[in-house]
């Protein structure tokens, strides 16, 4: 054979008009193994010493081989250049929806040279399946466009040029063409996903009208398919941009329409499960291996119920709660619930208690009454210190999904060593879950969003009643969120102030008394649901603090047996820094009363030691506080019975020039009582001109069975310390 080669080479060399074309392949697989091989190295050699140019048949001239053996040349030679013009024209005009390379001027010849075969479907043939060993690129491509061609004529398609969005690869002629040169599992990819009668890109255009119309999903993943489905892994730069895909699929009629396509191109993102993406989302490509997407699918059947609620539950037990309102975090049962009266409680009610937009009852309020009215076996006392936040039912679906879509990615990169996930898709997984993980905490932001504050009408004091307030959130604020809802429907009370607690105070309790305690109010606000809700008892101590300087209301350490207030205050400032159980609050004019008696029995008995002769009045004088406001009757003494002549005593009468007061002292009450004298007489005496103040004090101990050596060194030490003038045990 070698022979016979070397002698018709050199036969065409030594004559003038001859010439020998030779086709050799350029496959190593039609070459024969290594016998074939070695005979291709000596025919090139042979050949090599004359030849003109040697290789193999280019793009550039298969255009021509293809569209001669499938097309007779075209009649009216003006409607293909018009048709040719129409694309350039879009391709030019277009900005930069199409490649750089299609508005060139050149490229409105490559259209005439290729028609009615779009340029395109020859550059991903020559450029991508060619670099297939088994391609044949002019029999391969002659094959698989005699097929195209043959179905597209008899469905009587009446594009004007055939585009890579045409390639019909449902039918067997062409798809068994494509897919005999790609590894087995391409044709189920291609029925799932690209172009089977229950393809996914099929069910996505029958899904929407805009894209039904022009089968745009069908069109562009055909696109993608043809462009990148001959590539490798090993690629540095893989798969086509959005305006290749353009290129691909938009007929000039279709100018308008493009961004139907660019739709379709993002919901096949989102959908398909072997269409990949780079990290910046510009380049898509198909490939064999399933996209982490389809591995998530997967894993997300495996999910089971019990652990999506425990990754919610987990991420509420995360929320904090806020200065005025404690948290109670998912009480399995009433008792899990303290009855506590330190501060509001609000309590995020299990996944279980949904409440529904519009209903007056649902599982939420049955759960949050249940709390109300119980706390494990017993009743609940302290029912006016909770407040509830519970889901809501349908956002709480759309929850569950995206945590069980969360737990699927975590699984999936925890197992990433053994499922052998490239750079790439470990990078992809880490992003996706950051992202799936942000919107796991927006939805259960959004799903807690209904506030359930219990209530009572006083004139039905066995029925709750239950305000429903909405809060909206999205990045896990709602405790803040809640607390800010509850204060601006008055639900809960932060500052009170002297007015509002006197109103309650004179409807409610002050109906057939005069006076309650503290404890026994702060208890009946704590309690009853028909009651404004306080944050806490310092929110009753700062209006009380208020009122009694204002005079709306007063204080009494105590009322003795004639009914008359002991340690009366009123219009005074004063400082209650910790919480007085037996503490009264008496109402204004009954103070007003009992003060404006002292003052005039104080009168009276000072006109006494003057000399004045006047009867004595009667009534609770003997336990004057402080009015605040002077003498009560303006210092108008006409109502007394005289007209003037005790000043005039007064003014003759030398003023008393010395005080002395001796009184016993409550053991365990020595800082108050102090405090009170203090302020009710040593203050009242300081402020006299050029008055000298002596104090002393004197304290008396009797142990009956004597002090041990330790208590006497202990307070001897003390007293020395303390400077104490004397100081003995006997």
């Amino acid at each position: 054979m070698l022979s016979f080669i070397q002698e018709i080479t050199e036969a065409a060399k030594a004559s003038k008009r001859s010439i020998v074309i030779a086709s050799i392949p350029a496959s190593e697989i039609e070459i024969g193994g290594a016998a074939g091989q070695e005979a291709l190295v000596q025919i090139e050699h042979t050949f090599g010493r004359i030849e003109d140019i040697w290789k193999p048949v280019t793009a550039q001239e298969s255009f021509e081989v293809v569209r001669r053996r499938l097309f007779v040349t075209p009649k009216d030679d003006a409607v293909r250049r018009e048709i040719c013009h129409s694309f350039a024209q879009m391709y030019q005009e277009s900005g930069n929806l199409f490649p750089v390379k299609a508005k060139d001027a050149g490229y409105e010849q490559r259209l005439l040279d290729c028609y009615p075969i779009h340029p395109e479907i020859f550059d991903d043939l020559y450029e991508e399946w060619g670099t297939i060993q088994q391609f044949q690129k002019t029999r391969g491509v002659l094959r698989l466009m005699a097929g195209v061609v043959y179905q597209l004529w008899t469905n009587g398609d009446t594009s004007p040029m055939i585009m890579p969005g045409s390639v019909p690869l449902h039918i067997t002629q062409v798809h068994d063409e494509l897919i005999r040169y790609l590894p087995q599992n391409w044709n189920s990819i291609v029925d799932s996903e690209i172009d089977g009668t229950n393809a996914e890109a099929v069910r996505i255009d029958s899904m929407s009208a805009r894209f039904q119309t022009l089968l745009a999903a069908r069109r562009v993943a055909r696109t993608i398919f043809l462009a990148t489905a001959p590539g490798t892994r090993a690629q540095r730069i893989r798969g086509i941009d959005e305006t290749r895909i353009r290129l691909g699929v938009a007929l000039p009629d279709e100018r308008q329409q493009i961004a139907v396509f660019d739709d379709a191109v993002q919901k096949l993102k989102a959908t398909l499960n072997y269409l990949y993406s780079n990290d910046m989302g510009n380049l898509l490509w198909f490939d064999n291996r399933p996209t982490l997407r389809k591995l998530v699918a997967d894993q997300e059947q495996r999910i089971h119920a019990d652990d999506i609620e425990a990754e919610i539950e987990s991420r509420l037990h995360k929320w904090k709660g806020v200065s005025g309102l404690a948290i109670r975090t998912l009480p399995k049962e009433s008792g899990d619930v303290p009855d506590d009266d330190s501060a509001v409680s609000l309590v995020i009610l299990p996944l279980t208690a949904v409440h529904v937009r519009g209903q007056f009852t649902s599982e939420a309020t049955s759960a949050a009454q249940e709390i109300l009215d119980t706390r494990g076996l017993a009743g609940r006392i302290h029912k006016n210190m909770l407040v509830f936040l519970a889901p809501d039912e349908k956002k709480l679906t759309h929850l569950e999904k995206t945590v069980r879509r969360y737990l699927a990615w975590q699984m999936v990169l925890d197992e990433a060593e053994q499922r052998g996930l490239a750079l790439d898709q470990l990078r992809e997984a880490r992003n996706s879950i950051a992202q799936v993980d942000r919107d796991v905490r927006m939805k259960l932001s959004q799903t807690y969003a209904w506030i359930l504050s219990p209530s009572i009408q006083i004139e039905d004091l066995k029925t709750v009643l239950w305000e429903v307030g909405e809060i909206s959130c999205i990045d896990g604020d709602n405790i803040q969120a809640a607390k800010k809802r509850l204060l601006d429907d008055e639900s809960l009370i932060e500052r009170w102030s002297a007015r509002g607690l006197n109103l309650v105070l004179e409807k409610p309790f002050f109906r057939d008394r005069d006076s309650i305690s503290l404890q026994e109010l702060w208890n009946c606000l704590a309690n009853y649901c028909y009651l404004p809700r306080l944050a806490g008892r310092h929110v009753l101590e700062d209006a009380i603090k208020q009122g009694v300087a204002q005079g709306t209301f007063a204080v009494a350490d105590m009322q003795d047996e004639n009914g008359c207030y002991q340690g009366l205050r009123m219009k005074c400032d004063m400082t209650l820094d910790f919480f007085v159980p037996s503490m009264l609050l008496v109402r204004e004019h009954v103070a007003e009363a009992q003060l404006a008696a002292a003052e005039v029995k104080r009168r009276e008995e000072e006109q006494k030691r003057e000399g004045d002769t006047s009867d004595v009045h009667g009534g609770c004088g003997g336990s004057t506080g402080t009015s605040g406001g002077g003498d009560w009757f303006g210092g108008d003494n006409s109502n007394d019975g005289h007209t003037g002549g005790t000043d005039t005593v007064r003014e003759h009468k030398q003023k008393p020039r010395l005080f002395r007061m001796e009184t016993p002292i409550d053991d365990t009450r020595v800082n108050k009582q102090v405090n009170d004298y203090v302020q009710e007489v040593l203050v009242h005496l300081q402020d006299l001109p050029h008055a000298k103040v002596s104090i002393r004090l004197e304290i008396e101990v009797d142990i009956p069975e004597g002090a041990d050596d330790t208590t006497v060194r202990t307070v001897s030490e003390n007293c020395r310390t303390l400077k104490t003038e004397s100081y003995q045990f006997d």
